[in-house]
């Protein structure tokens, strides 16, 4: 049987701002549960934020609670971390990318950090 090798990945899970802190710690604690601690290289509670448009339909809501991991996991791994959550109504959204060994996970602060400081130095002439 061949080997299966770790790959690298970015988890982003996009929850129901109405969902309570509660209920958003145990869906979180399943989810890390499945990776395996071991697994988890980094995690970042980005929190609620503002979206351009509502995520859940019939709903007016422009705003969503964001968490992101960055984990080294066999491929089968997002397929259980997937099939865990699949009926969990508080969330929203989930997307799974897979990185290079050689990419860096970038927290939202400090992408927020980044694209502040480049737009504050930048002269806008076109929209």
């Amino acid at each position: 049987m061949p080997t299966v090798h770790n790959r690298f990945y970015e988890c982003v899970f996009v929850f129901d701002p109405r969902s309570t802190t509660e209920a958003r710690l145990a869906i979180l604690n399943r989810i890390e549960t499945v990776i395996g601690a071991d697994n988890i290289r980094q995690k970042d509670d980005i929190g609620l934020l503002t979206t351009y448009y509502p995520l859940k339909k019939k709903s007016k809501d422009l705003q969503a609670y964001f968490v992101s991991y960055y984990i080294n996991v066999p491929p089968s791994k997002i397929a259980s971390i997937k099939q865990e959550i699949q009926f969990d109504t508080e969330l929203l959204r989930k997307s799974f990318f897979q990185m290079a060994a050689t990419d860096k996970f970038y927290t939202y602060a400090e992408t927020k950090k980044y694209l502040d400081s480049y737009f504050a130095n930048e002269k806008i002439t076109h929209i």
